[in-house]
């Protein structure tokens, strides 16, 4: 008992202290040994106490780098154990920028009053962008400033898209319905590309291709009860495909190009892997307790999966790779320094990143083994 009251305390109070614009803060230098399951690691950065909810990857930059140039971006916030209860209380979170992983930098540091829901760089890597209660903010890293670039009005949100090239935004037709109309912009021009409405009472995850073509999301609703993938096409506004899928989600995640789609339940934790070319089930993985993130991997050959597992008799965080084309597990690694791991992020380069709940990012290559495995 003490040690959960110690622990929502730490979750609680550690917001109080993040500084914003800290500049080249040293941290935990990471070792280049590999684990006893043969992932390398190639260090490990964090440990402010909120644990890491979105990962983003800087794309390379042409021209001279400097040593403090980003490598990720990290949004942070408390995060709790499924067995412990934070009374409602949410303090806000921060936005973190960080160099290589082997040197363990954070470089700069910003405070989020209400956390952020999104998190890309842009496609030039010369900034970086996140949604949140007060609209799209652009942060200028060279120039160390910020700019609102859509602000937030009348309710509406924002979801950007992975490549930093498009945002959605999306606002309630009229108040207590759950008719939403959707626009799609250009997020360096804030020009419109195309729109649609349609309903869900619940904010929306958003997946938009990189030639702003198409749309996909997941479409709530509570009368009648009915959970659904959904692709618009962004030209004629029109509905091109729908899948059915559990209400109860956790978290799903869509491939770069938009033709897989990965959802894991609450309730059962089944992980459940959509062709969304065909609007077909490709195959459904095996069980994972207590999930908190997924991902696709650039290549579209794996799934993976974050949460909270047991390793023995003490908590600790868990990744599960599975198969994308029949949901196989092909392997397992442990966080054994957390109680969960919360985000994860791969590069083309089959290098792994997991944030967990105790606020520490590592990076791992997935062995070559593992690759060969997969189809």
């Amino acid at each position: 008992m003490r040690t959960r009251f110690a622990r929502l305390c730490l979750c609680l109070l550690a917001p109080l202290f993040f500084s914003c614009g800290c500049d080249r803060v040293p941290f935990d230098r990471g070792t280049a040994t590999a684990s006893k399951d043969d992932w390398p690691c190639y260090g490990s950065m964090g440990g402010r106490g909120a644990g890491i909810s979105l990962i983003a990857i800087r794309p390379d930059r042409p021209g001279n780098k400097t040593p403090y140039e980003p490598y990720m971006a990290t949004a942070g916030a408390p995060l709790f154990p499924t067995d412990v209860h934070a009374c409602g209380i949410f303090l806000g979170g921060t936005v973190n920028l960080w160099g290589r992983p082997n040197e363990g930098l954070e470089l700069l540091s910003t405070f989020v009053p209400h956390g952020a829901y999104d998190l890309c760089f842009t496609a030039d890597g010369k900034c970086l962008a996140y949604s949140c209660r007060e609209g799209v903010l652009i942060w200028h890293i060279d120039e160390r400033r910020f700019e609102t670039r859509l602000p937030a009005s009348d309710g509406a949100t924002f979801a950007l898209s992975a490549d930093g090239r498009w945002v959605a935004r999306c606002d309630h037709v009229e108040d207590g319905s759950d008719e939403v109309r959707v626009t799609v912009l250009d997020l360096e021009k804030t020009e419109p590309r195309g729109g649609f409405v349609f309903r869900s009472d619940r904010r929306l995850d958003c997946h938009i291709s990189s030639d702003g073509a198409r749309l996909s999301t997941v479409a709530y609703r509570r009368e009648p009860a009915e959970t659904k993938a959904v692709v618009f096409n962004l030209d004629t506004g029109a509905e091109e495909l729908a899948v059915p899928v559990d209400r109860n989600l956790r978290g799903s995640a869509w491939s770069r190009s938009g033709r897989v789609f990965a959802t894991a339940s609450w309730n059962d934790a089944v992980v459940q892997i959509w062709d969304m070319a065909k609007g077909e089930l490709r195959s459904t993985a095996g069980m994972q307790s207590k999930i908190w993130c997924v991902i696709i991997s650039p290549d579209e050959r794996l799934v993976l999966t974050g949460g909270e597992g047991t390793k023995g008799n003490d908590a600790a965080g868990e990744v599960v790779v599975w198969e994308a084309a029949t949901g196989r597990e092909l392997a397992r690694i442990w966080d054994e320094s957390s109680w969960g791991v919360t985000a994860l992020a791969m590069t083309d380069e089959g290098m792994l990143l997991i944030g967990n709940g105790n606020g520490y990012i590592s990076v791992r290559r997935i062995p070559e083994r593992i690759l060969a495995q997969a189809r």
